[in-house]
């Protein structure tokens, strides 16, 4: 074999290891070129989707997503990012057919006003300042967006404060970056394929408490609320009862990732689901109070392996206040840590 031969080869084996060694954005891209962006996405490869060369790891329009207040956005963001508090604020009266479709008749609105068309053209990149910061409103972000039917969607890990930790040059690298060719008018012309999937109402938790239906209550709320201490994160006495489902398992929504706001690995989520007799093949519905702390939760689990995953996304907020509901009112405990 030629000198320039055994470089070439040399060349190629060193660029392959290198491709499989840098944090892969796609499961997989097989030959019908199926592109799967990961749930949480990290800064490096947030760098490779806005790289300005168009090709197969990024020949989509990379759109960012604040849910931050917008006095904080006013302060500092990622450039050409898409303000929508909204995304945290809204809260669903109740899981009814009406209030369901005017959730989704809300969010059409919004994002086609933001120029968000849930089209295969467009990845959506949702972060706040950190994924423990706003009760996980980046993640109640991802499965509004999944639930409207968006294609491919990320939560960005570490936030915005994470974006802050690079160095300049690295930061004014991502930004909104537009590639498509698509024109508002054609976009606004597709329409929305909404998807039930992962959305869960009161009569679905209610047939488990009267054994219609077999399926584990996961409540990830913070341990105040848990514990019938306060009935909300917005106040003590924000809904008229306090409590929890009766024969609820409780795993705190922080258990499931590090310090730092990232989730934990696979094997240890593992551990603390089976040290809860949970498997990986059982039905789990989540709830918190507004779904948000549930869309963290969920989306872990479902990366994870854990597809017989919901999230009663009304939550508490809704069975709290249905007063012919069941609910266990017991205080558990008087302080909590």
């Amino acid at each position: 074999m030629s000198l320039f031969r055994l470089l070439s080869s040399a060349k190629l084996r060193n660029t392959s290891a290198q491709h499989r060694a840098s944090t892969a954005i796609f499961s997989t891209l097989n030959q019908h070129r199926h592109y799967h962006p990961p749930a949480f996405i990290n800064t490096e490869s947030v760098l490779r989707l806005c790289g300005n060369d168009k090709g197969a790891d990024n020949d989509k329009d990379v759109i960012f997503v604040d849910v931050r207040p917008p006095e904080t956005f006013a302060n500092g963001c990622i450039e050409g990012a898409k303000n929508i508090h909204d995304i945290f604020t809204y809260l669903l009266p109740n899981s009814s057919g009406s209030d369901l479709d005017a959730m989704k008749q809300h969010f059409t609105q919004l994002l086609r006003s933001n120029n968000i068309h849930c089209g295969d053209h467009e990845h959506v990149i949702i972060y706040e300042d950190g994924l423990t910061k706003l009760y996980g409103s980046s993640c109640r972000g991802y499965f509004i967006f999944k639930y409207m039917g968006h294609p491919y969607v990320s939560v960005l890990e570490g936030g915005y404060q994470g974006i802050l930790q690079l160095d300049e040059s690295k930061r004014k690298q991502i930004k909104t970056v537009i590639r498509s060719a698509a024109t508002n008018d054609s976009a606004n012309s597709a329409g929305f394929n909404y998807n039930d999937e992962w959305m869960c109402g009161y009569q679905e938790v209610l047939d488990v408490l009267n054994g219609k239906r077999q399926a584990h209550l996961l409540d990830v709320r913070d341990e105040v609320e848990w514990n019938g201490s306060s009935s909300s994160p917005y106040g003590v006495d924000f809904t008229p009862r306090k409590g929890r489902l009766p024969g609820a398992t409780w795993m705190e929504w922080y258990e499931f990732m590090e310090k730092d706001g990232r989730p934990k690995s696979k094997e240890e989520v593992e551990q603390m689901m089976k040290a809860k007799n949970i498997q990986k093949e059982d039905d789990i519905i989540i709830y918190c109070f507004k779904g948000s702390r549930a869309s963290n939760t969920l989306m872990i689990l479902n990366e994870y392996g854990y597809k017989n995953v919901s999230n009663y996304f009304a939550s508490w907020n809704e069975w709290s206040r249905k007063m012919d509901l069941p609910i266990d009112d017991a205080k558990l405990y008087d302080n909590y840590n």
